[in-house]
């Protein structure tokens, strides 16, 4: 399982076929998950036994904003979005490096309900500008995966960049 990276991509395609890209070139393999509803989000999440990394590209604010679907498209008790208590409640992933490319998801109760699992959680505190989300992906692998730095030297040495690289956040 050492470099297995798995993308779930519910907005920008070409940002995670970026992602994919450069992660190949540091010989990960890579998949991309393409989420079109909230239920396909949980459904991947939840079936990333074989990944120990994990990628969230999309958009958020305090929560991971799925695209909307037209009311009688949703399932029974299907959530609209993805929020802390629907982590809780519906993930169950353990023991994985998650890092969110979703503004203003590196929040204390979305990174609680992935830790308390046992999961390292990183993530963009505020809203940040897609490039530096881009920009610090890329460079937290290329420190981890090529240049074989930990999970934490690796997120320090991403995040040091700039102003916008210093709202990514570390939960352990």
């Amino acid at each position: 399982m050492s470099n297995k990276v798995k993308i779930l991509c519910f907005d920008d395609v070409l940002e995670a076929i970026t992602i994919r890209s450069v992660l190949e070139s540091f010989d990960a393999k890579v998949e991309i998950a393409y989420i079109g509803r909230p239920n396909a989000f949980i459904e991947e999440l939840n079936n990333s036994d074989d990944y120990k990394y994990i990628i969230l590209s999309g958009h958020g604010d305090n929560k991971f904003i799925m695209p909307v679907l037209a009311e009688e498209i949703y399932a029974e008790d299907e959530p609209k979005d993805i929020t802390s208590e629907v982590i809780k409640e519906k993930i169950n992933i353990n023991n994985k490096i998650i890092i969110s490319m979703c503004c203003n998801t590196g929040t204390t109760n979305i990174a609680e309900s992935f830790i308390q699992k046992g999961n390292t959680y990183i993530a963009p505190s505020d809203f940040i500008e897609g490039t530096a989300a881009l920009f610090f992906v890329i460079k937290f692998f290329y420190e981890h995966f090529v240049l074989k730095k930990s999970i934490v030297d690796s997120y320090n040495n991403s995040m040091i960049n700039d102003d916008e690289t210093r709202l990514y956040k570390l939960f352990k």
